[in-house]
């Protein structure tokens, strides 16, 4: 079984999506909120370089297939 945690009114009134959920508090009360800005800013970065490695690797295979044809 988990551990029973307590959640402050206090807590919940500084949380800005006054959230209900004990895991989304820490231990001191403060709120996993801060954490969604940088993790979408993680996601955009890891996208923009999934697609930059996207397009390098169809790039080398586009040359290699001219290589092939001539």
């Amino acid at each position: 079984m988990g551990k029973a945690m307590i959640i402050k009114f206090s807590d919940i009134g500084r949380c800005p999506k006054q959230s209900l959920s004990p895991r989304h508090y820490y231990a001191d009360g403060s709120c996993r909120c801060s954490e969604i800005p940088a993790a979408k800013a993680r996601l955009e970065q890891l996208s923009k370089l999934r697609k930059k490695i996207l397009e390098q690797i169809d790039n080398e295979i586009k040359q290699l297939k001219d290589d092939i044809i001539s």
